[in-house]
Parts: structure tokens; C-alpha cells; sequence
């Protein structure tokens, strides 16, 4: 949940904006351009995303999930269930969260190459960046 999450996030920076109707796209668009997988992956990653992050299960109406890790096995397979709507995906968590460190890398690559990417990245950051932490007094007079 957390590896997903964190996409949701840098979804954010990349965009620059977090309106709610933009949630998908946002997710997807970075997906596609860090995670180097196919768009069909790519939709069963967001697929698993608002399953965990919204149901807090591993189904959604177009596929069950299992979750498994492995160096060895493949980062997405799916199988057609013959008893049941729907189609079964295996996501290896392993690899989706060394797919996510190494976008994380290729993002910040990119950040210091374009500047788009760098007046996205700030317009979100005052708002996703940073956790206050503390007495409420102090918390408020930072927002003040």
C-alpha cells in the first residue's frame, strides 16, 4: 500500500496539481513514463492500487489479485478464471517495489533536466512534501 501510495504522490509532483477528477490519469501518466511496463500492466497496477487503497482487498471488478514475492517469478501474470467474471493477476511486490526505486531515480533525473518538472514539483511540494509534527500552537502559527 505504501509503494502505491507513494506513486499516487509522485503522480502529484509530476502533475503539478491535485484535483480530484485527475487521480488516474496523474497515476498512470507516471506508471508509464518511470516504470517502463506495457499499458495493459500499467492498469492492473491501478487497478491493484484502488482495490487495496479504497476496499482494502485484493479484488476489483475486473480482477482477483495475488500478491506474491520473488526475484525469480514474473513482475505480472494473468490467468482467465473459468468459474468466475473476471480475470486473475499475480503481482510480484518485489518487483513493483524495485520498479518503484528505480523511478523514483529516473524522476528525479528528469527533475533536474526540465523545468516543468521542477514548477510541478514545487506548486505540490508545500502542500505533499512536508509532514508538520509537534504542538498544535506551534503546528497552526506555520499556517497562520
Amino acid at each position: 500500500m505504501a509503494t502505491l501510495a507513494g506513486i499516487d504522490l509522485l503522480g502529484k509532483f509530476r502533475a503539478g496539481c491535485d484535483s480530484q477528477g485527475n487521480v488516474g490519469k496523474r497515476f498512470l501518466d507516471f506508471i508509464q513514463e518511470y516504470f517502463n511496463v506495457n499499458q495493459k500492466e500499467a492498469d492492473i497496477i491501478y487497478e491493484l492500487r484502488n482495490s487495496l487503497l479504497h476496499s482494502f482487498g485484493l479484488h476489483s471488478r475486473k480482477y482477483k489479485f495475488i500478491l506474491l514475492e520473488s526475484k525469480y517469478k514474473k513482475f505480472i501474470e494473468t490467468i482467465t478464471i473459468k468459474s468466475a467474471p473476471g480475470m486473475l493477476a499475480k503481482i510480484n511486490v518485489w518487483k513493483l517495489y524495485k520498479k518503484f526505486i528505480k523511478a523514483i531515480s529516473k524522476y528525479y533525473n528528469a527533475l533536474k533536466k526540465h523545468k516543468l518538472l521542477r514548477e510541478n514539483f514545487n506548486d505540490m511540494y508545500t502542500y505533499y512534501g512536508i509532514s508538520r509534527h509537534g504542538p498544535l500552537k506551534k503546528i497552526q502559527k506555520f499556517f497562520m
